[in-house]
């Protein structure tokens, strides 16, 4: 995947609305934000640009929505159907081997058939030769690219210090926001991980891409 796609800009909020007349006072407008989640459109409009300060000071630019979504849609790779065919026949057929053949395996050993023994035992191993081809098929040619956001607080990978140390400088001056993991996951390792900073908007939020790195790579550096 290229990071050139990736684009940055400067961090955008919505301008104060200068005909309304702000109801509470600038302190009580924050701490009924704080403890209801209730904001007046002058609280908001003062925390977005308190936020856009911050960013600007930390040189902090987020990536365009345009850019973010067209890098992941340049990381889709449709799956492959005639892998994915041989993998579930192949697996099938080992099944099928085990399910039936094992049973009548015991019986004919315990009645001494030592001629059908052999032939179920062959069938059986037979099986887990297809059983094992359609598991190296599905790791090697079956290709799951899934987009994924985890809780920054549950990701289990290695963030770098340079996106810990973003996070923490805005967290620390805007207790409100939160942070999480989006990762590109192909077939359970993960690729390039975004740092996303959701701030909320009154019943919703908003997510901005602040950093990303490559895991398979891990160096800690930024790769856009």
């Amino acid at each position: 995947m290229s990071a050139s796609i990736l684009k940055r800009e400067p961090f955008a909020c919505d301008a104060v609305a200068k005909d309304q007349t702000e109801l509470l006072a600038g302190d009580l407008a924050d701490e009924a934000y704080l403890v209801f989640g209730y904001a007046t459109t002058q609280a908001k409009a003062r925390r977005q640009q308190a936020l856009q300060k911050t960013l600007a000071d930390l040189d902090v630019r987020p990536f365009t929505a345009e850019s973010v979504e067209k890098y992941k849609r340049s990381c889709e790779v449709p799956p492959s159907l005639l892998a994915m065919t041989l993998v579930n026949y192949a697996a099938g057929i080992g099944l099928v081997a085990a399910i039936v053949c094992l049973p009548i395996l015991v019986v004919s050993a315990v009645t001494l058939n030592s001629s059908l023994s052999f032939y179920l035992a062959l069938a059986i191993l037979v099986g887990g030769g297809f059983l094992v081809v359609s598991a190296a098929i599905g790791d090697r040619y079956v290709i799951d690219r899934t987009w994924m956001m985890y809780d920054l607080a549950h990701y289990t990978e290695p963030v770098p210090e340079f996106a810990l140390q973003t996070a923490l400088d805005i967290k620390k001056r805007h207790p409100e926001v939160s942070f999480y993991i989006c990762s590109l996951e192909e077939n359970r390792m993960v690729l390039d991980p975004f740092l996303v900073m959701r701030v909320p908007d009154g019943g919703w939020h908003r997510d901005y891409y602040l950093e990303v790195w490559n895991e398979p790579k891990f160096a800690g550096t930024r790769e856009a």
